[in-house]
């Protein structure tokens, strides 16, 4: 590995984990106007996009393992001598329940707009918001 691929490496990874322009210059041991010009590429941003998603999923996957623990906790709670603690657990828990099903409900109705958008556009149809057809015609 040579020295540029190094300071490559160091700015996308500065840049991704939401560093400034000036952070990410000092990081990188390069000019600000370095990290600008870089910048302007767009194979450095997918660079910096596909590394913040890199980062993004290990927090992620940190999350979901602290979450399935959380869970446990309130489920022994349930459990617990306190007839408040087993009150605040059990509401916690039907808060939690009622909010995956909203979002899973809601990601079934954004699939079944995007499959019938899909099927208009292979149809020949326009799609979009209401007055949209007008300017797509050059009306």
């Amino acid at each position: 590995m040579t020295a540029n691929d190094g300071r490559n490496a160091a700015l996308v990874v500065a840049l991704a984990s939401g560093g400034s322009l000036a952070e990410a210059a000092r990081r990188a041991h390069c000019s600000e106007s370095t990290v600008a010009r870089r910048l302007r590429d767009p194979a450095f941003q997918q660079q910096v996009a596909d590394a913040r998603r890199a980062m993004l999923g290990q927090a992620l996957g940190i999350l979901t393992d602290a979450a399935t623990a959380a869970a446990q906790a309130l489920r022994a709670l349930l459990d617990a001598e306190g007839e408040s603690v087993r009150l605040r657990a059990a509401v916690a828990i039907l808060d939690a329940a009622r909010a995956h099903v909203e979002l899973d409900d809601l990601a079934q109705r954004v699939a079944a707009l995007e499959e019938t958008e899909a099927l208009e556009k292979a149809a020949g149809k326009c799609s979009g918001p209401p007055g949209a057809r007008g300017l797509r015609d050059g009306r």
